[in-house]
């Protein structure tokens, strides 16, 4: 790999080189998290170059490999962004195989050779969509003596705690609790996507830290027109996103048993749309309760998924119940859903509701069939102009308060004071 294949700044002034260790990162050609590319494609228009860093193996599609057999890393542009596929081992579901996928994406790209060849960063952001990548992305920063910003997706160890319900001393939970603590106590900034996290980063670093909330965000490049709810013949539930354990996904199977219980199979139909490790299971059984109103598809790029998601009627923004919620989410699609101009129902265990601040929706508890179906049937009712005024005030929201150029110019801001050496102050912004 040479400088000639990384995307170049073109703004005069003093243009940033960003390394971004992101293992699950894609562009938004392919189904999945896309966040860091958009972020990326902007911050190139604005003159700075960017790396995204990530594994050879979607989330998705852990099974196969984008590069050919030989090759250990390979350097792509989309859009002006850098991506380097780096290889790493195959897994087919949770569990070792895809433990040692993780510590083999660290491995290659915080001590091994992958990233040779790459222009010298400025700045280096590490994402810890597990802590292993994050830690990585630490020592490269500490190797290359350059400041690090830490992107705080999901609270490890607190998450198999809460979620998954692993016990406290569990060794891979005091091994998590080790990483999370150093990473947060060694980061010149930490910006968690979760608005009510900076209590906690606090805590566990046991010191002020300097804490810039930048939550997801909409594509507005890839966003159509607003159009009308159309007015199927039934009425349309969609969700879009992963099939995992924290996203709960059983409620909605339990809830539309309740539905046809009550004769609605052929006035309601739910589209599960998407990919993840339990898809396979819910499948198998939603077939064993013979569910009509259920259908289950493929997941779609980013680039195309607006398109799909105009389709429905409603959508469900739904994860089990669990006390991690309790510092807030920021799930992409959920500002895909309210972007795109439908009303939402939101089943969330959380004090951070964004369905409740721009009345765009209805909100149940989580984890709960029955006051999930009841909402299916009073949001099929509601007046058909109701409905769109939900949507409407849900879209205007987002777009006000989400689109990715507002993002981006806050992870410029924080890039840039990191490499001044300055910081918002010890706390929360």
């Amino acid at each position: 790999m040479t400088d000639s294949s990384i995307a170049s700044g073109r703004r005069a002034g003093n243009p940033l080189t960003v390394w971004i260790f992101n293992h699950y990162a894609l562009p938004v050609s392919e189904a999945g998290g896309s966040r860091h590319h958009a972020i990326g494609r902007t911050l190139a228009q604005w003159g700075h170059r960017v790396v995204v860093i990530a594994s050879d193996r979607s989330y998705h599609s852990p099974l196969t490999s984008r590069l050919a057999a030989g090759e250990t890393a390979r350097v792509e542009d989309h859009d002006g962004v850098s991506f380097l596929w780096v290889r790493t081992p195959a897994y087919a579901s949770n569990g070792v195989a895809r433990f040692r996928n993780m510590l083999s994406y660290a491995w290659r790209t915080g001590i091994g050779g992958a990233l040779d060849g790459l222009p010298d960063p400025d700045v280096i952001i590490g994402s810890s969509p597990h802590p292993f990548a994050a830690l990585a992305a630490l020592r490269r920063a500490r190797a290359k003596r350059k400041p690090f910003i830490l992107e705080v997706r999901d609270l490890w160890p607190q998450s198999l705690i809460d979620v998954a319900g692993v016990s406290e001393r569990h060794p891979a939970v005091l091994l998590f609790s080790a990483i999370e603590r150093l990473l947060y106590r060694q980061a010149r900034t930490i910006v968690p996507l979760m608005p009510g996290a900076g209590e906690h980063i606090a805590r566990v670093a046991g010191k002020a830290c300097d804490v810039v909330c930048v939550q997801n965000s909409v594509d507005t490049s890839l966003l159509p027109a607003a159009t009308p709810i159309p007015q199927n013949g039934r009425f349309t539930f969609m969700y879009a996103g992963a099939h995992g354990v924290a996203n709960g996904l059983d409620v909605v199977l339990d809830a539309a048993a309740r539905l046809e219980e009550q004769g609605m199979a052929d006035r309601i139909r739910i589209r599960l749309v998407g990919e993840g490790p339990e898809k396979a299971r819910l499948i198998e059984r939603s077939k064993q309760m013979a569910l009509r109103s259920v259908e289950f598809e493929a997941a779609v790029p980013k680039q195309d998924v607006y398109r799909r998601l105009a389709e429905a009627d409603s959508f469900l923004m739904l994860l089990r119940d669990s006390p991690v919620f309790r510092f807030g989410i920021s799930p992409n699609k959920l500002f895909d859903y309210l972007a795109v101009g439908r009303p939402v129902i939101f089943g969330i265990g959380t004090p951070f509701n964004p369905i409740a601040e721009s009345r765009a929706g209805i909100t149940v508890p989580p984890s709960d069939p029955d006051a999930l179906a009841a909402a299916m049937l009073q949001m099929a009712g509601v007046d058909p102009a109701e409905r769109q005024a939900m949507a409407d005030r849900g879209r205007a929201y987002v777009l006000e308060n989400h689109s990715f150029e507002s993002l981006s110019r806050r992870i410029e801001s924080v890039c840039a004071r990191a490499v001044s050496g300055n910081s918002v102050r010890a706390g929360v912004k």
